[in-house]
């Protein structure tokens, strides 16, 4: 049995600091199986040279289900995002990025999971 996991991010482009963002996870499964719950989580990491950091910004649940091939499992998760940021920035010696991470908890498996990245911009005005 496989599972296919999408994650979609509104709005389709950079989210400025202090705006809210909407993800929506689609989950399939090859064939007939159940899962727990939804996961959602949204975190900032810095990367390059020097002590590396991160902070989870947002952590939320949604009830799972029973999935049938053609008949996914959604769930749609709001986050705020801070408007102290982290910005994203990519340097020569420092990079900040945030990143979308959904998964599944299925029983008795390993839990199938999907991450896309997310850019978020300084608040213009």
């Amino acid at each position: 049995m496989t599972w296919r996991i999408d994650v979609r991010v509104e709005p389709d482009g950079p989210a400025e600091a202090g705006s809210t963002v909407w993800v929506w996870v689609k989950a399939e499964s090859s064939e007939a199986a159940a899962c727990r719950a939804i996961h959602c989580e949204v975190k900032w990491m810095t990367g390059g040279r020097g002590t590396s950091d991160e902070g989870l910004v947002f952590k939320k649940d949604a009830p799972g289900g029973s999935s049938q091939p053609g008949s996914p499992l959604t769930a749609e998760f709001t986050l705020a995002v801070p408007a102290a940021g982290p910005v994203s920035y990519q340097g020569r010696l420092i990079a900040i990025g945030w990143t979308v991470r959904a998964w599944l908890d299925i029983a008795w498996a390993t839990d199938p999971e999907a991450t896309v990245p997310l850019i978020v911009v300084p608040r213009r005005g």
